[in-house]
C-alpha cells in the first residue's frame, strides 16, 4: 500500500532536532512481540502519517536510489550480525505542539554494547575494535576486545544505507558524539528489510530459547549432581556412623569378655575365637596385659612405704592370674607396716627415732591357694634400720619384713628351687634352710615357684575364685581382710600401763 507523504516544501527546515535521547529510543530487539514489526500498530500508522519525522532540508524525492540485490544483501547481514538495529522514537515536533514520529537505524560495534561513534578500529586488525570508556574521576580508557564481525560489513552496511536515497531514508550526521543515525518515516518497512529483521529477531529467539533449555538443563544437571553429592556425603555419614556403632559395639563386647575373664576366669570358646580373629590377640594374652599394666601402676602408687618394695629387678610373674596372689600378699604386708606405725603414734612414740629404744613385731600365718597355712608372715621394727632411718623422709625406715614358708614341705622348695635358678642365695644352703624373702623380687621368685612347681592346672584355672579378699571393696573397708591381720606387740614401753 503506498502513502502519500508530505511534499518537501511542508516541512519546517526549524523542526530539525538533535538526535534523540537514548531513554526515547525502544531497546526491545525488532521482530519480537513488542519489537518494530509489533509496534506497527494502525494507530502508530496513523501517528506516522499525521506526524512524520522531518527530513533533512536538503532531502530530495527525486535523488532517491532504488535498493539493488547487492545493497539489500549487505543490508541482510547487516541486520542478521546485529550492528544495524531498528526503533521506533518520537521526538517534539517544531511545526505544532504534538510529537513527531519516525524510525531510527543505529550501528552498534563491539557485540551491541556501544554506538560504533565510540569504537576505534585499528586497521591492522580485521575483526578486533578498541572501545572508550570514560573513567569516574574523567580522561579516557581504551580497552581492546574482539568482535564477531568483520569491519568490513559495518562500512559496507554504512556506505549502502548512505547511498540509497529511497524509499525514505534521510541521514543525520554524527553530532555530539552521538553518532550517524539513518531515519525513515515510511508507514511500512520494506517486506525484504521486516523479513531480515523478523528472521533475526525469530534466530535470536530461538537461540534465547536454547540457551535458556540449556541453562535449564545445566541447572538440572548441576541439581542431579548436587543430589548425587549430598547422597554420597549422606552415605558416607552413614558409614561412617556405621563403622563408629560396629566399632563402639566391638568395644563394648571386647570390654564385656574382658571383664568376664577377670571376675570369674571363663569365657566361652566361640567368644575366644571372636576374640582372636577380631583383634588379632587371645583373650587370655589381652587380659594378662590389662592386669600386669594395672598391677605395676599400683605397685608404684601405693606399695612405695613397703620396705624393699622397687620392682626395677624383678622377674615378670609367668602368668598375669598370679596378679591376685601378689596384690593380696603385698596388701597384707603394707596393712601389718601401717598397724606397726599407729602403734608407735598411738603412744606418742616416733616410729623411726624411737624405735632404737622400742620394738614392734606382729606375726601371722597365710593362707595360700591350693597348699593352705603353710607360710608365716614375720613383719617387726629394727633398731640398725631405725638408727639409718629418717621419718620425715619414710615412716617405714625402721621397719623389716619376711616370709618363711614351712619346713619340710614340697612348698618350700619349689620356692628355693625358683629363688636359686634367678641367683638370689650365693651362698650354699644348709639342711632344709630356706632363702630368704625381703623384697618384692624375692617374692615374686617365690610365687612364679608355686606356679611352676605346685599349683595344678585346675588351681590355676580357678586364679579369679581363689579366696583372697580384697583390702577395699565398694562398701569401703572390707572387715573380711582386717579380721586376717595380725596384731602388733609394742614392748619396752615406758610409762605405757
Amino acid at each position: 500500500m503506498s502513502v502519500q507523504l508530505p511534499s518537501l516544501a511542508s516541512l519546517d527546515p526549524n523542526a530539525l532536532v538533535a538526535v534523540p535521547s537514548p531513554m526515547a529510543v525502544s531497546t526491545t530487539p525488532p521482530g519480537s512481540p513488542t519489537g518494530v514489526g509489533a509496534m506497527r500498530t494502525e494507530s502508530n500508522k496513523a501517528a506516522l502519517r499525521s506526524c512524520p519525522y522531518p527530513k533533512q532540508k536538503w532531502h530530495n524525492d527525486s535523488k532517491k536510489t532504488p535498493w539493488t540485490e547487492e545493497s539489500k544483501e549487505v543490508i541482510r547481514k547487516a541486520v542478521d550480525a546485529g550492528i544495524l538495529r531498528f526503533a521506533t522514537v518520537s521526538s517534539p515536533n517544531g511545526v505544532d505542539d504534538g510529537d513527531a514520529f519516525g524510525v531510527e537505524a543505529r550501528f552498534h560495534a563491539w557485540e551491541f554494547r556501544t554506538l560504533d561513534a565510540n569504537v576505534d578500529y585499528d586497521d591492522t586488525k580485521e575483526r578486533r575494535a578498541f572501545y572508550c570508556e570514560l573513567q569516574p574521576g574523567g580522561g579516557k580508557k581504551y580497552v581492546e576486545h574482539a568482535v564477531s564481525y568483520p569491519k568490513s560489513l559495518l562500512y559496507e552496511a554504512k556506505d549502502a544505507l548512505k547511498a540509497h536515497k529511497g524509499p525514505s531514508f534521510f541521514y543525520h550526521a554524527n553530532k555530539d558524539r552521538t553518532g550517524g543515525v539513518w531515519f525513515f518515516n515510511d508507514v511500512e518497512l520494506p517486506e525484504w528489510l521486516q523479513a531480515a529483521i523478523t528472521a533475526r529477531a525469530l534466530r535470536k529467539d530461538a537461540e534465547r530459547a536454547e540457551e535458556l533449555e540449556k541453562a535449564k538443563a545445566s541447572e538440572a544437571a548441576r541439581k542431579a549432581r548436587l543430589a548425587e553429592i549430598e547422597e554420597r556425603e549422606r552415605a558416607r555419614e552413614r558409614e561412617r556412623i556405621a563403622t563408629l556403632e560396629a566399632a563402639a559395639a566391638k568395644a563394648a563386647r571386647r570390654q564385656a569378655l574382658i571383664t568376664q575373664l577377670r571376675q570369674t576366669g571363663e569365657a566361652s570358646a566361640d567368644d575366644r575365637q571372636w576374640f582372636l580373629e577380631t583383634f588379632d590377640e587371645e583373650l587370655r594374652a589381652a587380659v594378662d596385659k590389662i592386669v600386669l599394666t594395672e598391677h605395676a601402676d599400683r605397685l608404684k602408687a601405693e606399695f612405695a612405704r613397703i620396705p624393699a618394695s622397687s620392682i626395677a629387678n624383678a622377674p615378670s610373674l609367668v602368668d598375669a592370674r598370679l596378679v591376685r596372689l601378689e596384690r593380696y600378699l603385698l596388701d597384707v604386708i603394707l596393712s601389718t607396716v601401717e598397724r606397726i606405725i599407729e602403734a608407735f603414734k598411738l603412744n606418742d612414740l616416733d616410729p623411726v627415732s624411737d624405735a632404737t629404744a622400742y620394738t614392734a613385731k606382729a606375726r601371722t600365718r597365710l593362707v595360700l591357694p591350693q597348699v593352705g597355712e603353710c607360710v608365716t608372715l614375720y613383719v617387726r621394727t629394727q633398731p640398725s634400720r631405725a638408727a639409718k632411718g629418717d621419718s620425715s623422709k619414710n615412716e617405714a625406715a625402721a621397719i623389716a619384713w619376711s616370709l618363711l614358708f614351712d619346713r619340710n614341705s614340697a612348698v618350700r622348695n619349689a620356692v628355693n628351687e625358683e629363688l636359686l635358678e634367678h641367683g638370689y642365695q650365693k651362698a650354699e644352703l644348709k639342711g632344709n634352710e630356706q632363702i630368704q624373702i625381703t623384697s618384692v623380687n624375692t617374692l615374686r621368685g617365690a610365687l612364679n615357684g608355686l606356679w611352676k612347681h605346685v599349683f595344678t592346672e585346675a588351681t590355676k584355672d580357678r586364679a579369679a575364685l581363689w579366696d583372697l579378699p580384697e583390702r577395699v571393696n565398694e562398701a569401703g573397708a572390707n572387715p573380711v581382710f582386717a579380721a586376717r591381720l595380725p596384731t602388733v606387740d609394742l614392748s619396752d614401753v615406758r610409762g605405757i600401763e
